[in-house]
């Protein structure tokens, strides 16, 4: 499951890529000396082969020992091969042709597979085609571009960056004959609520409008250790309304006080929300006018938003729970948005979806999606509510479900204190955040514009509520980590970074295959029955605790003895804080730190990943894990963190990765 996770998310990339956007030979324009508008870049491939292999599951590790020996034969081994440069491979159009050609950067030279290639060889590196072509040539520019991009220091272990204008300028001819021959096919027959082939054709252009304004277009696949990684970055063209779209305003923050204690997180800064519903609507609005719904009127409403925004969701057997926090734009009254703006807008889009699902399942009307609650007063605030029936919008045949909390109706109550619009489940829960958000101050504009938080381990925890005491034999997995994903954007470039870890993701896969396993034979009547899983032991209550039973003091404690230049004495003392706390994040990154003084860098390194795994948020763990490994000698692995603490905004990074010459973009 890991490598094919891995692997199957490069090739389907590379494939589609390849065979989609790249121009068959009457459209290739000549761009003999140009930089090629498709690249893909391997770093270390020796590495990446190896964390491959050792991924593999161990019924499948014969198989995989096979083929991966395969590509090192094909490569004629992978020891000559430099590591700290990236092999490129790169399309370049000549004339009425597409080549590929490959850069394979080398430590020591290889006759073998220069001959069996017929490579062309450079001082430190060899250059090839594919498929191989004795003789070819390659253009100076062309040249430079690739061994300029496999210099340049490499953010993920695989990067396939593609110039996006420049590919569907070159495609524009196959892409205007489907879309085309799309408006000249029939209308569907008896299809309501379907798009005709004139609205289709409509939509498309809209969206391929959007995506010539993409300079470049970068996924990237790292896996580290167990972590993976995917990058996404787009690069718009300069001056274009994505470009501008694409821009961080740098807005005082709202809601940096706003913490929230649940398993999915979510926080956003003030970003242009009109802009981003244009963007939305010219691609999508002909899909949303399909279903009666004006996608202008939802464009207008969000006029005022700033985008700032955060919460929490969570599940348990009792329904869903969650709350969360935008900011108006200043001058709006938040009451008046909710009676006048929002209220209205939401029951009309419930008619509206109402309409579409009886249309869509040629059933009668089905009973109305949204009903209004009863208003109440919560510390002083008025507080308004909605529910809305989701049970209404299955197919017949399929309602009443139980899925959280059994007739799916979903009620949101709304408030506003000063320029902050609330939203929670329930009142109780209003009760909590209202004197909570009166305290919040406005702070300067830090972190990424875009954080999502999923805790898996306790989203393990709250599934688990669901499944009856004794009705499943199944081994949940435990001490799972975060998956996480955080967007920025500067001078019209979208940076994204999503991470999780392997193993974590393997041991769901297999419980809730095991869970899907026992319920089909339990159907059948097949198998025995479940073993009753004993319910958690009650511990008598505690008596009031000493301090030194507390992570805090002996993590204050490591900090004073670590100013004073007692390193041992702190690190004893930050482990006791971690035995106490496991997942306490700063002890491990302060462990860390304490044994890099001590020059005990493999010990530092592996505490302050740990410290990453539980907390990738903290630019600092990248920083002064950069630094160990900068004083270890491991300078690409360095580098790698001070781009990752530079993207994460620490100033002393990007002060670094200046000097170095080296661009986040």
């Amino acid at each position: 499951m890991k490598t094919r996770l891995f692997t199957l998310i490069a090739l389907t990339v590379i494939v589609v890529l390849a065979a989609g956007l790249t121009p068959s030979a009457a459209e290739a324009q000549d761009g003999a000396d140009q930089r090629p508008p498709l690249l893909i870049k391997i770093r270390n491939i020796d590495q990446l082969l190896n964390d491959v292999e050792q991924l593999m599951p161990s019924e499948q590790g014969a198989t995989a020992a096979q083929q991966l020996a395969m590509v090192r034969g094909m490569l004629q081994g992978t020891d000559w091969i430099d590591p700290e440069r990236s092999i490129v491979v790169g399309m370049v159009t000549q004339g009425s042709t597409t080549q590929w050609l490959a850069l394979i950067p080398f430590r020591t030279a290889n006759p073998n597979f220069q001959a069996a290639y017929g490579a062309i060889d450079g001082d430190d590196y060899y250059l090839t085609a594919f498929p191989p072509q004795p003789g070819f040539t390659v253009a100076p520019g062309v040249k430079e571009s690739l061994l300029d991009a496999s210099g340049a220091t490499a953010t993920s272990s695989l990067v396939i960056e593609a110039a996006a204008a420049e590919l569907l300028t070159m495609a524009q001819p196959r892409i205007a004959a489907a879309i085309e021959s799309r408006a000249a096919a029939p209308a569907p027959q008896g299809g309501q609520g379907m798009m005709s082939p004139q609205e289709t054709q409509a939509m498309l252009n809209e969206m391929l409008q959007t995506f010539e304004q993409v300079e470049t277009l970068r996924l990237g696949l790292d896996l580290t250790g167990n972590l993976f990684t995917l990058q996404l970055d787009v690069d718009a063209l300069s001056n274009s309304f994505l470009a501008g779209l694409l821009t961080d305003r740098g807005d005082d923050i709202r809601l940096a006080d706003y913490a929230v204690d649940m398993p999915l997180k979510f926080r956003s800064r003030s970003y242009n929300m009109p802009g981003l519903m244009q963007l939305v609507g010219s691609g999508f609005g002909q899909i949303y006018r399909q279903m009666g719904i004006d996608f202008n009127e939802v464009a207008e409403m969000t006029k005022s938003l700033t985008g700032e925004m955060a919460g929490g969701m969570t599940a348990s057997a009792n329904g869903m729970s969650y709350e969360m926090i935008y900011v108006l734009q200043p001058g709006t009254n938040g009451q008046d948005f909710i009676l006048n703006t929002y209220l209205p807008w939401f029951e009309r889009y419930n008619r509206q979806m109402a309409v579409f699902v009886a249309r869509q399942s040629n059933q009668p009307q089905p009973p109305p999606l949204y009903e209004r609650t009863a208003d109440s007063l919560v510390d002083g605030v008025k507080v308004v509510g909605v529910k809305t029936n989701y049970n209404a919008m299955l197919p017949p045949g399929e309602q009443n479900l139980a899925v959280l909390g059994g007739d799916q109706a979903f009620e949101t109550r709304l408030a506003a204190v000063g320029d902050l619009l609330l939203i929670t489940q329930d009142d109780v829960a209003m009760a909590d955040l209202i004197p909570r958000a009166r305290d919040f101050k406005t702070t300067p504009a830090q972190g990424p514009m875009v954080k999502v938080d999923f805790d898996l381990g306790s989203l393990m925890a709250e599934l688990k509520t669901f499944i009856p005491p004794g009705e499943t034999a199944v081994a949940w997995p435990d001490d799972l980590g975060n998956l996480t994903m955080r967007a920025d954007m500067q001078g019209g470039k979208l940076a994204t970074r999503t991470r999780f870890n392997i193993d974590d993701m393997g041991k769901l896969g297999a419980a809730f295959t095991a869970l899907a396993a026992q319920q089909a034979a339990a159907a059948t009547g097949d198998g025995d029955a479940a073993a009753p899983v004993p319910a958690p032991t009650a511990t008598a209550a505690a008596a009031k605790r000493n301090p030194e039973e507390e992570p805090e003091y002996w993590y204050d404690r490591g900090g004073l003895q670590s100013a004073y230049g007692a390193y041992q004495a702190a690190a004893k003392s930050y482990r006791q804080a971690i035995e106490r706390a496991p997942r306490y994040a700063d002890a491990h990154f302060q462990l860390g730190v304490v044994y890099g003084e001590m020059h005990q860098f493999e010990a530092a390194l592996k505490a302050m990943t740990r410290a990453i795994d539980l907390d990738d948020d903290k630019a600092v763990y990248y920083y002064g894990r950069g630094r160990v490994y900068l004083i270890a000698g491991e300078d690409e692995q360095a580098m790698r963190d001070f781009m990752e603490a530079g993207f994460l905004g620490h100033p002393d990074a990007r002060a670094y990765l200046k000097d170095a010459g080296v661009s986040l973009e």
